[in-house]
């Protein structure tokens, strides 16, 4: 029994990982209660689930706000420009449905909708996990959406999955309120946690050739990375976002 109990056990490791999933999931849907303030909730949980997944463990909560502080500005930017999409999006669907448009129309409504969705879904991760310009963003998490379908269309589902149970059954509401956002986006995170540790190991073999000095005999130059980076370049620009990654 005690080694059942004690702290390195697999019992005690699920309930832990799911006690910080319930405090983050608090804290990014009271961040997210003020509407314009929801990127910067996005990007400073998807950090956190970042390290939660590849067992950097931290303070869930000064993380947390650190991030969202270091986030604020430019996630707050992505996320204006996401929410006017969508809103585009439900206006069209609705103009639609109500003049009787034709279902030609409404699917392609439909498949437009869907392509920005799936850019969101690498949008705010990228914030929360690299340095970049707005653009530069935008454009890693439209390229990761379609150079990384699988990943893609299985984060989607995840994501839409739990928010249909979540709102077709009542007995799921609880779970929703303790879960509803952390628990799919944990299991995002382990997803596209695979897809940016491959960039972030193909930047780590290209800095260390420099390093080495295995380009000829010039003097070797620093490495360079542009700020509007394509996706096969990804990588920070020489450091994380935020305060660090315990965000002391």
């Amino acid at each position: 029994m005690d080694r059942f109990f004690s702290f390195d056990s697999p019992v005690m490791r699920f309930l832990t990982k799911t006690a910080d999933l319930i405090i983050l999931n608090f804290l990014t849907m009271l961040c997210c209660l003020p509407v314009i303030t929801a990127g910067a909730s996005l990007a400073a949980m998807h950090y956190v689930l970042l390290q939660l997944v590849r067992g950097e463990e931290s303070y869930i909560i000064k993380t947390f706000f650190a991030q969202f502080k270091a986030n604020f500005l430019k996630a707050t930017v992505l996320w204006l420009f996401f929410l006017a999409l969508f809103a585009g999006i439900g206006s069209g669907f609705y103009l639609i449905l109500k003049g009787g448009g034709s279902a030609l129309v409404l699917i392609g409504e439909g498949i437009l909708g869907l392509v920005i969705y799936m850019i969101f879904m690498w949008a705010f991760p990228l914030q929360a996990k690299f340095e970049n310009t707005f653009g530069g963003t935008l454009k890693n998490a439209y390229m990761l959406a379609f150079i990384k379908l699988h990943y893609t269309i299985a984060m989607v589902l995840v994501t839409l999955a739990v928010t249909a149970l979540v709102v077709a059954a009542r007995r799921f509401i609880f779970l929703g309120l303790m879960l509803g956002v952390t628990l799919p986006a944990y299991l995002c995170a382990r997803m596209y946690s695979v897809v940016f540790k491959e960039y972030e190991e193909e930047e780590d073999a290209e800095n260390d050739e420099l390093v080495d000095g295995t380009y000829g005999t010039e003097e070797v130059p620093g490495p360079e990375v542009e700020a509007d980076t394509a996706v096969p370049d990804i990588a920070p620009e020489g450091a994380e976002t935020g305060a660090g990654a315990d965000g002391e």
